[in-house]
């Protein structure tokens, strides 16, 4: 399972990161997601694999784009060498301005387990 703060402000739930990967088209990729991590807290973020192509179009008026190819990679561990649950439990209630289910928050909630973190 994955949970992904999207720019407007809610956190989305997908079965995966192959799942975000097909929701989310490339060109949108990097304005959408503000924050990704599955359900153990490991954060991940995007690997471009093919880059996003913008180019002039007709006359200079028109800009075309071709959607480049992108996959979710998990991120290395913190500094720490723990999985870095904390902080996509405090930026998940920091940035995002309304959560769209309370099962959302109890998930959060559980990732963080037994550790004590402040708002």
């Amino acid at each position: 399972m994955m949970f992904v703060l999207e720019e407007d402000g809610f956190l989305h739930v997908y079965d995966s990161a192959q799942a975000v990967e097909t929701s989310i088209e490339a060109l949108d990729a990097e304005d959408i997601i503000r924050l990704a991590f599955d359900e153990a807290g490991h954060s991940f973020r995007i690997e471009w694999i093919k880059a996003n192509r913008i180019g002039k179009g007709l006359l200079g008026f028109f800009r075309s784009a071709q959607n480049g190819h992108y996959r979710l990679v998990r991120e290395q561990l913190t500094n720490s060498g723990i999985p870095d649950a904390i902080r996509a439990a405090r930026g998940v209630t920091s940035e995002s301005r309304k959560l769209n289910s309370d099962s959302i928050e109890k998930a959060l909630m559980s990732i963080a387990g037994n550790t004590k973190w402040e708002h």
